[in-house]
């Protein structure tokens, strides 16, 4: 059972499902024999641009020195990453392709765990709300191990 950030952060390897990534996205499009003109044009699949997204992500936070965890308590719940931040605290990340930013799997984890923030990245401009921070997918780069100085947290937990 996890009970602080520590365990959520050092449960990796217990046998879950492993999410991998390419080290490129450009491998990613190639593998899945979508043509690059598909996807900058918007007619990749929903299920392509995802995946698509999530791998920039992984991308951008690799490049960042982090090391991040995916989520996957049961079969409907699957959060893309977690990191902890400099103060130690876990940081849940939902990556959504598109406009559509509603996440049933970031709710369920900020219900039981009560991070002290939460990303969603998606195609949405910057917004904050209920520690709950909107950044756009081309911002990943910002994210890094100083989120909590980033963001001005200096609750005491």
């Amino acid at each position: 059972m996890i009970t602080s950030d520590q365990d959520i952060a050092s449960n990796k390897s217990n046998g879950d499902p492993l999410k991998c990534y390419f080290v490129d996205t450009e491998l990613l499009s190639s593998k899945a024999e979508v043509p690059f003109k598909t996807i900058v044009s918007g007619r990749a699949s929903d299920r392509f641009r995802g995946a698509m997204a999530e791998n920039y992500v992984c991308q951008s936070l690799t490049a960042n020195d982090m090391s991040t965890y995916y989520w996957n308590p049961d079969q409907n719940t699957e959060l893309d990453f977690l990191f902890q931040d400099s103060d130690g605290k876990v940081v849940p990340i939902e990556v959504k392709s598109g406009d559509r930013t509603t996440s049933k799997s970031l709710a369920k984890f900020r219900k039981t765990y009560s991070p002290r923030s939460s990303i969603r990245l998606s195609s949405k401009n910057f917004g904050h709300e209920n520690d709950l921070y909107s950044i756009p997918l081309y911002a990943a780069f910002c994210i890094d191990k100083g989120w909590a100085d980033k963001v001005g947290e200096d609750r005491t937990e």
